[in-house]
């Protein structure tokens, strides 16, 4: 073999890559893989509701603290309740990083937890009086302003849990949820 046979674009220069025209604008595949890591991405634009279990009892794993660190640089606006356990720790959080863009939504006259003193959003119970379906009310009003959302949740969850008929809420309006087990400290 006398020659060396070339497999790319014509015109293609060292180092640009396949999915790059010559002039190093995106192909149409190179569009599609910046859509995605975009999808990904938070922006100032998004309301994520974040939800987790009343029974988380530990400060928030590097790994949670990592997202939410995203959440807060790409200044999006944060959507939690006012429980006790994940809630709260979440709250801590934001609250420690002095982050402003924060909705806490309540069903009772004054919120159980607001640790920054942020924006309340009270949310009466249709004329429920059983706490679970007051509580649940409150959830759908979250659902009903997020763009994004957040779960800390065990993997194996119960499906009737209040967290997990949120990530439910969410992914049937369609929207993406990203789901942390804090005790295997891993995103599923």
């Amino acid at each position: 073999m006398d020659y060396i046979e070339h497999h790319g674009i014509k015109g293609q220069k060292w180092g640009v890559r396949r999915y790059q025209n010559p002039d190093g604008t995106h192909t149409q595949l190179g569009r599609a893989r910046d859509r995605a890591r975009d999808r990904r991405r938070y922006s100032d634009n998004d309301s994520v509701f974040i939800s987790g279990k009343v029974s988380y009892d530990q400060p928030l794993s590097e790994e949670l603290k990592e997202e939410v660190d995203k959440i807060i640089k790409a200044k999006s606006t944060v959507l939690i309740g006012d429980a006790p356990g994940a809630d709260t720790w979440i709250q801590r959080y934001l609250a420690e990083n002095d982050y402003k863009r924060v909705v806490v939504y309540t069903t009772d006259p004054v919120p159980r937890n607001n640790v920054g003193n942020w924006e309340v959003k009270y949310i009466d119970g249709n004329g429920n009086t059983d706490e679970r379906l007051i509580r649940r009310e409150k959830d759908i009003a979250m659902t009903d302003q997020a763009t994004r959302g957040l779960a800390v949740i065990p993997e194996n969850d119960n499906p009737d849990s209040a967290t997990s008929l949120n990530v439910q809420r969410l992914r049937n309006s369609g929207l993406r949820v990203r789901r942390f087990d804090p005790s295997l400290k891993q995103w599923f």
